[in-house]
């Protein structure tokens, strides 16, 4: 295989900082022996469309959509896959090439990944809050909607405006009510009777990991699980500080691989090796 013959495919964010999805895609790439590369591109909002045209120009498979792009992205794309629809992010992108020129095609495979590393868990028919109202809060939210039982799905946001659009555009799947939202500052007793905690914001990520997006210990309890989609610490403030109360935490790690495979699949047709892409970032 040689440079000249790879396809490339990026991860469109900004700032990125250091990601691990570099490794993991390319660690799979070369156990296959597929002629893929994967890498960082960050890109400025601003110049989010002219970037995707010099891609597409260059040939490349796909990309991986992280903050700020999430939503902004949809603009570009000429057909979604109905998730997309549905919760208004994309985090995929394939290019897809036909005998009458091209197409470039959105996905979102948080929700697909999400609900992946809860397949054997019992806390999905409890009630849920959800803190944080961007495109992964998006996400998480249609899933926990579409394929639980939770009875209810609190979103918790300092912006309770954008808690609220988010709910307004899940309504049509709502037919139970479940969805509410609260101003994170009223969000409490809400975390209290949850019987599943998801973190979907940027809080206590590194550089920051003394930050928690809930600063009140005290709410954990046993018999809860707190999940923190941040991968960068392996554990977070919140994590370890439900943890130390009782409850089971789980991290971002997980949620990262299995959502990656399923991109994976879309750009090379291949299903990715899970233990070389595990290994990658567990050396």
């Amino acid at each position: 295989m040689t440079a000249g013959r790879e396809r490339i495919v990026v991860l469109l964010g900004y700032p990125l900082g250091h990601s691990l999805s570099p490794a993991l895609h390319n660690a799979s790439f070369s156990a296959q022996n597929l002629p893929f590369v994967y890498r960082p591109h960050p890109v400025r909002p601003e110049q989010l469309g002219s970037a995707i045209r010099t891609l597409q120009d260059a040939g490349f498979a796909g990309a991986n959509v992280t903050v700020p792009h999430k939503q902004s992205v949809l603009r570009y794309l000429d057909a979604t896959s109905d998730i997309v629809a549905a919760v208004g992010a994309a985090n995929t992108l394939v290019w897809r090439q036909g005998p009458s020129g091209g197409e470039l095609f959105g996905d979102n495979t948080d929700v697909g990944g999400f609900l992946a590393t809860l397949q054997d868990s019992d806390c999905t028919d409890k009630a849920c809050v959800i803190l944080g109202s961007g495109g992964a809060a998006r996400a998480v939210a249609f899933g926990m909607l579409t394929s639980t039982a939770a009875p209810v799905i609190t979103v918790a946001a300092r912006n309770p405006d954008r808690a609220e659009t988010l709910i307004e555009g899940l309504s049509g799947f709502d037919t139970g009510r479940r969805l509410k939202s609260l101003p994170l500052a009223e969000a409490g007793r809400s975390i209290r009777e949850a019987g599943l905690i998801v973190n979907t914001t940027p809080v206590g990520m590194a550089p920051r990991i003394d930050t928690s997006p809930w600063p009140n210990p005290g709410d954990f309890h046993p018999g809860q699980l707190v999940y923190d989609l941040i991968y960068n610490p392996s554990e977070t403030r919140m994590m370890h500080d439900a943890r130390m109360a009782g409850a089971m935490t789980m991290g971002g790690l997980e949620m990262l691989i299995q959502q990656a495979a399923l991109s994976y699949r879309q750009w090379t047709d291949t299903p990715m090796d899970i233990e070389a892409a595990r290994g990658a970032l567990n050396p």
